[in-house]
């Protein structure tokens, strides 16, 4: 799983070897998948407090996840006070 091809293929060796280690990291989800429905299910019922976080925060995200949409970031920005570097 990559990113699109053409991007892909601007990347220096260093870049390559690091999206494979991200990607290494968080694939397979199945050990994960419990965690990961018990946040949804959580946030289903509870409002989180981003107002509340007090310490420095970056906000990564791609515009064209096919995942999670890039609204989730632009919600977080606009919610969290200590966000200091803003959306890269």
């Amino acid at each position: 799983m990559r990113g699109p091809e053409d991007v892909y293929a601007q990347f220096s060796p260093e870049q390559k070897q690091l999206v494979q280690e991200m990607l290494d990291v968080m694939h397979p989800m199945t050990p994960r998948y419990r965690g990961t429905i018990n946040d949804a299910e959580m946030l289903l019922r509870e409002e989180i407090p981003a107002g509340n976080i007090t310490c420095p925060v970056l906000i990564l995200h791609a515009r064209d996840d096919a995942l999670v949409n890039y609204t989730h970031a632009l919600n977080a920005h606009e919610k969290i006070p200590a966000l200091t570097a803003g959306i890269v």
